[in-house]
């Protein structure tokens, strides 16, 4: 499988700031890396869009020991809006990935949009792929540490998802939620 980096990084004392360089990578401005560069890597065909002030988090030493790891595969589409921040996550884009403005993912969280693997045991040993369905993660919503959002799930603009919860079915707007399965604890009222 032939991989395509995206970054050509410029090493200054403490923050790495960045540039794409690849034509199928959109990107705004001050796009930075903290602690390292992060693992990225994209197929030839695929669409990848980086909003302005996103900032990149690599955590070595607080007990993640991962950096921040982004894969896109051959025509997917990753989305991230303008000033989010990722924090040794891993994102895995086979189809489509939004995520919106003002986001906040916790470290060690995952998000997928496939399954990687058919259920079905004669699928699976001929070598099919499992499902693959849209994630859409609405603006100022605040993802806890070691998350997994998994295919077709829908997260509402301002939500928070607590910390080691399981997304499987779509959140709504303006509300708390976690466990596994995550549901809704209780609806966010703004005074």
């Amino acid at each position: 499988m032939r991989y395509y980096s995206m970054f050509k990084a410029m090493i200054k004392n403490a923050p790495m700031f960045i540039k794409f360089w690849q034509s199928n990578v959109k990107y705004g401005q001050h796009i930075r890396t903290y602690n390292g560069s992060p693992v990225l890597k994209i197929e030839k065909g695929c669409i990848v869009t980086i909003g302005k002030q996103v900032s990149i988090q690599n955590h070595l030493n607080t007990g993640w020991y991962a950096r921040t790891t982004i894969v896109v595969r051959k025509d997917g589409t990753l989305n991230i809006g303008d000033y989010t921040g990722l924090n040794s996550c891993m994102i895995y884009c086979s189809h489509s990935i939004t995520i919106g403005k003002h986001v906040d993912i916790g470290g060690g969280t995952r998000i997928y949009d496939t399954n990687f693997h058919d259920i079905n045991w004669e699928k699976r040993r001929a070598g099919e792929t499992g499902k693959s369905a849209p994630v859409v993660i609405g603006d100022d919503v605040f993802i806890g540490i070691g998350c997994i959002i998994g295919k077709g799930v829908n997260i509402g603009n301002r939500s928070v998802i607590a910390a080691g919860s399981v997304v499987v079915k779509d959140i709504p707007e303006d509300c708390i939620a976690g466990g596994n399965p995550c549901k809704v604890i209780k609806q966010i009222v703004n005074a």
